[in-house]
């Protein structure tokens, strides 16, 4: 019994150490909408082998505004926007009186305060690993560089950026890779998602993957990495007799404070000029009674968004039904200098995040992922940077994210098996612990039962001894 003792003390006393991590790759194909795979006229046969020994998602959800900057962002540190404070592309801040623009990288990356959140390699890096990324959103940001990163550069081939971070992954040290690509969310934007263009595309990023998993492969980093595949929304059709306009609301561009309101073609962040008009603007907006137009006083937007608590989020917000564009008048369709204009793209993103044409792929293929021919249940992509620190074997900064509903995509148990085997291990203690009284009791009675019928003499006699 003393050993059954020594061996569930050691037992109870072991460390129970948390998942041991793998190399990860996590690619982005920005604008990659959910049901591009299932366009079977294709040939995407490279994304349908990885997937036929990896595991997809129906879709994954994104976060509210569905644009590119505040998505990617959200991605690796597992934030809502409105945590992080990346709330769109464009933006000022109030506080600082900053102007925040994706497509000026010296707006932001020298300015630290814009970004909150800590990015998965920055999580990695402090874990005492090295990180590798080709030009994802914010590892440009000076105060936050991954161990190896390069400046955007459109003109970058790329293979070439698959040549990079193959070679880096195949350093020891380095655990983490992001790779980005900007397509086929450009060729979305231009032609629409419907195009012969973007279907082009689709297959040229499906060659680019081929090429990909042969140099993975080629290197020995196939088998023994995590492979996900993702994106940072989907794309719908625009056409110029779908808008909203606001002209129609009487002395609106005297009642807003034009410097610091912003369109953002399927919505508009709206600033009063003065406090005292704040009211009376909302009203008119509202009295518009436009069926595709949602108006929203900043604490009005839906709790689900998570798209209030930022003081970056202006007063009153304006919201679009999907393929609606809201510009200041007609002729502001296809202009690019004006606040409200819709630049005259054929597809766009940023509407709500609850729309089928906003969701992005999500598949994955390695030794921690399952391998299973049906697809799982959506999930939001909050939820990646936890993943990653899990693939990894790192512990996470505090996020909005959880591992809750990726149990069927991963392979081992997740730490969730941590507490019930805490538990299972106590419960297996007390019953022995309870068999080990009994044990003990009927062992001391049954001799003096035996005994009472024997001589007493004989009894002492065996004392004596």
């Amino acid at each position: 019994m003393n050993s059954g003792f020594i061996f569930l003390f050691v037992l109870a006393s072991a460390k129970i150490t948390r998942h041991v991590g793998s190399k990860l790759l996590m690619i982005s194909m920005d604008g990659f909408r959910w049901d591009y795979l299932n366009r079977d006229e294709l040939d995407l046969q490279h994304f349908h082998d990885f997937i036929y020994k990896g595991i997809r998602a129906k879709w994954m959800t994104n976060q509210f505004q569905t644009q590119t900057f505040p998505n990617h962002w959200t991605m690796v540190t597992g934030l809502y926007e409105e945590s992080h404070g990346i709330i769109a592309n464009k933006f000022k801040d109030p506080k600082t009186g900053k102007r925040f623009d994706y497509h000026n990288t010296s707006s932001w990356n020298d300015s630290p305060e814009f970004w909150g959140g800590e990015p998965i390699w920055k999580t990695n890096q402090k874990a005492g690993h090295k990180s590798a990324v080709q030009f994802w959103v914010g590892s440009e940001l000076k105060s936050q560089l991954p161990t190896y990163w390069e400046s955007f550069n459109a003109s970058k081939a790329f293979t070439d950026r698959v040549d990079t971070i193959v070679e880096q992954l195949k350093y020891e040290d380095v655990t983490l890779g992001l790779l980005y690509f900007e397509e086929p969310d450009a060729s979305g934007h231009k032609y629409g998602p419907d195009s012969k263009e973007v279907n082009a595309k689709l297959e040229e990023l499906n060659n680019v993957f081929g090429y990909l998993i042969k140099e993975l492969e080629k290197n020995d980093l196939l088998e023994g990495t995590n492979i996900i595949v993702t994106a940072d929304h989907g794309m719908t059709t625009m056409t110029s007799d779908k808008i909203i306009t606001l002209d129609r609301v009487e002395d609106f561009l005297d009642l807003i404070d034009i410097d610091n309101s912003y369109g953002y073609d399927c919505n508009a962040g709206i600033a009063p000029k003065n406090e005292s008009v704040k009211d009376l603007l909302y009203q008119r907006l509202v009295n518009l009674k436009d069926p595709n137009l949602k108006v929203w006083l900043k604490e009005e937007i839906p709790a689900d968004l998570y798209y209030s608590n930022n003081d970056r989020i202006q007063d009153i917000w304006l919201s679009s039904d999907v393929g609606y564009a809201i510009v200041y008048s007609k002729e502001d369709w296809g202009k690019t200098g004006s606040k409200f204009s819709n630049y005259g793209l054929l597809g766009m993103h940023g509407f709500d995040p609850h729309s089928a044409d906003m969701h992005p792929i999500f598949f994955a293929r390695g030794p921690d992922f399952a391998n299973k021919r049906e697809e799982q249940e959506p999930f939001t992509n909050l939820d990646l940077y936890p993943l990653c620190c899990f693939l990894l074997g790192i512990e996470p900064a505090p996020n909005n994210g959880s591992l809750a509903e990726l149990h069927s995509y991963l392979v081992r148990p997740l730490d969730l098996a941590l507490p019930i085997a805490m538990g299972v291990l106590f419960s297996f203690f007390i019953i022995l612990v309870i068999l080990y009284a009994i044990y003990q009791q009927f062992w001391k009675w049954k001799p003096l039962t035996l005994l009472q019928d024997q001589d007493q003499s004989n009894i002492q006699y065996r004392g004596l001894n």
